[in-house]
This record gives structure tokens, C-alpha cells and sequence, in this order.
């Protein structure tokens, strides 16, 4: 069997169905809660068995469709909700996970309000922490071009 799997650290967890199964393929716009039951700490997102016709196990798309990925996890003893955007492939000789983008929401579970340290499959805005995206890189750099610009312009004329 070929498979796609995410492998936890750090006691983090996946979040999955009660039943104990491989983690969720979440579609964007997913709430994903601190307090979700059933979360799981293995991670086969995707398999190839052939029996002899091929079988695609998982809730995962095999082809390389991207879904989303709630994670549960500590930062220094706080809990914390976020989602990591994966692109699975799995054929019967190879299989692959491409993490895309990912995210999580800086405020930290507090036992009591679900809602306020949840996060939604896909969201970037307020209170949350992800991966710059590449254009904001781009702008990083016109930014810091144009400052050294203006220092040189100002070094000559002095």
C-alpha cells in the first residue's frame, strides 16, 4: 500500500471522527475548535491498494486536490487551533503531500469560549499568524529598495 501521511510532534493532534480514523479533509471556511472531539494523533491522509483494481482510501483527494488540515497544539502549556492548506497525490508507486499555506489563531483556548480561540479552515485575517504570501514578500522588498535608495540619495547630497 502507498500512502500520504502528516506525522505529528510535540503532542499535537489532527482533527478527525470520534471513531479514532486518519484525519479530515476539511473544506475551506471549516471551523476547527480547541475542544473538538475526536482527535487523532496519526495521519494517513491518503492510500493506493491494489486488489487487484486500485482503491483510494481516505477522505483526501488522491489527485493532488488541496484540502485543509485542523491542527490542535501547545505553545509554551497554551492551546492553540490551526489549519495547514495540503495537497495530496498518491498513486500505486508514489505518494506525496505539498503543504501550501498554513495558519493559526494567536488567541489561546481558555477552557471556556470556543469561538473566540477557533479558527475557519483557510482564514488569514485579524488574530491569526500564517506564512507571508508571495506578494507581500515582493512589497517587503520594493520597501527596503526604496529605503536604501533614499539614504544613498541623502549620503551624495550631504
Amino acid at each position: 500500500m502507498t500512502e500520504a501521511q502528516v506525522y505529528p510532534q510535540n503532542g499535537a493532534t489532527f482533527l478527525a471522527p470520534g471513531d479514532g480514523s486518519d484525519p479530515y479533509a476539511l473544506a475551506l471556511g471549516a471551523e476547527i475548535y480547541a475542544n473538538a472531539t475526536g482527535n487523532t494523533s496519526t495521519g494517513k491522509l491518503s492510500a493506493y491498494i491494489s486488489n487487484p483494481d486500485p482503491i483510494y482510501v481516505g477522505s483526501w483527494s488522491h489527485t493532488g486536490s488541496p484540502a485543509y488540515l485542523g491542527v490542535v497544539f501547545q505553545i509554551s502549556g497554551a492551546t492553540h487551533v490551526g489549519w495547514a492548506q495540503i495537497a495530496t497525490s498518491v498513486t500505486n508507486t508514489m505518494a506525496t503531500a505539498e503543504l501550501i499555506d498554513y495558519a493559526y489563531n494567536t488567541v489561546a483556548y481558555d477552557g471556556t469560549n470556543a469561538v473566540a480561540s477557533s479558527i475557519a479552515a483557510g482564514d488569514t485575517g485579524a488574530g491569526t499568524t500564517g506564512a507571508p504570501e508571495p506578494s507581500s514578500l515582493a512589497l517587503y522588498a520594493l520597501g527596503a529598495a526604496g529605503i536604501a535608495a533614499l539614504r544613498r540619495r541623502r549620503k551624495s547630497a550631504a
